[in-house]
């Protein structure tokens, strides 16, 4: 009842329902963790620290608690502002009597001293709340690296498979953009498939190229180059890790399988397809981080925008919810969460190891 409350947004009557949950069986540490995600909600960050301490007492190991306490230890922050004294106390129960949380026996406070210094409050390369901030610089090498692999396309010319089919010898598309054509492509279901942005994609360039197949490789070209830049965007805001996602951008830029999509002018749908779904990504990532109405309508935009170049993305939904599923909680209860190395901070760890302080960054939450 109190999941069924959460999910359309009544987290009052979801709080009262996990109240009863662990007032019911005070051992059942997601009524716990689902109780300090719904005071969160409703604006009372004090007491969902609590609750969240109360499931992270009873399961450390569950990292969806680790992540929504971070969460409510950054609204007890931000509510009563930036504390740095090197001997306030420790916001989970420490392990044992010596283990300590970043007392001057055990760190001497550099934790805070590290946050002080740092008002970002976050990694080197973040910036606010873990936001990757270096990945513009990350960006100019993989576009120009990507342009200058993939620019001797420039120089090719249309192929006999398809591409008369779908430009040369086709009416419709030869001519450019029209009412007419415009009309044709949003009804058309040309080799069994229904694309209309595909279409007008390949009628632009008509317009603006005529059928010289320079210009249309150009197009395809820049489409895969604005790919591999999304792609280091969605996976750096996803993981929080640069670096990694620079290189999965680039094995994905300079794959060899990604010459057919771009040198063929008929697969023209391939990159547009690639570009909604990034795009649908990205969107959907920000919604579920903060939800909003204009947030989901944007990610449902360019899912609706994705499908009209290729249906192929009817598969979205489901990697959405593989990216940003943690696990299945119990009771058919599914919480949100994000890779736990994308919540910590390797680097700037205090030097005890049972360290659970509320201002180290090793227990901060990574969001946008």
């Amino acid at each position: 009842m109190g999941s069924a409350s959460a999910a359309i947004g009544r987290h009052r009557e979801a709080a009262e329902a996990y109240s009863a949950a662990v007032r019911a069986e005070p051992a059942f540490t997601l009524a716990w963790n689902n109780l300090g995600d719904a005071l969160l909600a409703l604006g009372r960050p004090d007491d969902a620290a609590e609750a969240l301490r109360r499931a992270a007492a009873l399961d450390p190991g569950l990292a969806v608690v680790r992540v929504n306490l971070g969460r409510a230890l950054e609204a007890v922050a931000t509510s009563t502002g930036p504390s740095f004294s090197t001997a306030r106390p420790c916001a989970w129960p420490p392990a044992s009597p010596r283990s300590g949380c970043c007392s001057a026996q055990r760190c001497g406070g550099r934790a805070d001293e590290r946050l002080s210094s740092d008002p970002a409050g976050g990694r080197r390369g973040f910036g606010p709340a873990g936001r990757v901030t270096r990945w513009p610089w990350a960006l100019a090498p993989l576009l120009l690296l990507t342009l200058a692999a993939f620019s001797p396309v420039l120089t090719a010319g249309f192929i006999n498979v398809d591409d008369p089919l779908y430009v040369l010898d086709n009416p419709m598309v030869s001519r450019g953009l029209s009412a007419a054509s415009l009309r044709w492509a949003l009804g058309a279901f040309h080799f069994g498939t229904w694309q209309p942005l595909a279409w007008l994609s390949h009628m632009l360039d008509a317009s603006l190229f005529g059928l010289q197949p320079r210009g249309h490789h150009l197009t395809s070209l820049l489409l895969h180059a604005a790919n591999a830049g999304l792609l280091l965007l969605v996976l750096s805001r996803m993981t929080g890790l640069l670096w990694p996602s620079l290189a999965v951008a680039s094995l994905f830029a300079l794959h060899p399988l990604r010459v057919e999509s771009v040198a063929w002018v008929a697969e023209r749908k391939d990159v547009l397809a690639g570009l909604f779904w990034l795009l649908a990504m990205a969107a959907y990532l920000r919604y579920v981080r903060r939800p909003s109405a204009g947030r989901y309508a944007a990610a449902s935009l360019a899912f609706a925008l994705g499908l009209a170049a290729k249906p192929m993305l009817v598969t979205l939904p489901r990697s959405c919810c593989s990216a940003t599923t943690g696990r299945w909680a119990g009771s058919g209860c599914r919480r949100w969460v994000f890779p736990p190395r994308a919540a910590h901070a390797p680097r700037d760890r205090c030097s005890s190891k049972n360290c659970r302080c509320s201002r180290c960054r090793c227990s901060r939450a990574w969001r946008p």
